[in-house]
């Protein structure tokens, strides 16, 4: 399973165009092929007026045709000439490949994605570390997540989801996580494995 994310960074007063542009992008996105599309918006870890627009495919083959689709869409190039003049910087457009999931991860409103950059060499023991800490996290928590890895984007770029019905359960598991003795002895035990300064938390929230 992959997943397909657009990051878009709206300019200063310009975060309700924007907003409607990522809702109308979801739903462009969920006529060509995408399953589980959504529009988000930036909590934490970004700018303010940061949006996503994110959907699964099963293969990259998928996202391929629902892409070349998309670009073909009449109301794509509309949505797009509205947006452009909107934005800071061209949308960022990454692919993901779900690696390894929990038992029970379930898609829900309020998310955290934290990713990290692999140092060069490590690639094998930071996915050993990475799968492991899933695990880890699950069972502390009983709510699983998401491992991924970057295939459009980045090299090395892993990352971790967790996913909540809303920002007060998000925090209830996050501190739960904290609190318990072995988080941060295995944080400790990520030395040398990714790169310095490449990791970041985002805290996401649906508005679709």
């Amino acid at each position: 399973m992959y997943i397909f994310s657009s990051a878009l960074q709206a300019k200063p007063g310009h975060g309700a165009i924007v907003r409607d542009g990522a809702l109308q992008l979801a739903s462009v996105l969920a006529s060509a092929g995408a399953d589980g599309t959504t529009a988000w918006q930036g909590m934490l870890g970004v700018p303010y007026g940061a949006f996503l627009v994110s959907g699964r495919f099963d293969s990259v083959a998928d996202y391929a045709d629902a892409s070349t689709t998309m670009q073909q869409d009449p109301a794509f190039a509309e949505i797009s000439a509205t947006l452009g003049p909107a934005l800071a910087a061209p949308a960022d457009v990454y692919v993901s490949q779900i690696v390894a999931a929990g038992t029970n991860y379930a898609q829900q409103p309020f998310v955290s994605v934290t990713r990290a950059v692999v140092a060069a060499g490590q690639m094998s023991a930071a996915m050993q570390w990475s799968t492991e800490f899933l695990e880890f996290a699950e069972a502390v928590t009983g709510e699983g997540g998401l491992l991924t890895r970057n295939v459009g984007g980045r090299v090395g770029d892993i990352g971790f989801i967790f996913a909540a019905p809303d920002a007060e359960a998000w925090q209830a598991r996050d501190a739960k996580l904290a609190a318990d003795p072995g988080y941060v002895a295995r944080l400790d035990q990520t030395e040398g494995l990714f790169e310095p300064g490449s990791d970041q938390q985002v805290l996401m929230s649906a508005i679709s």
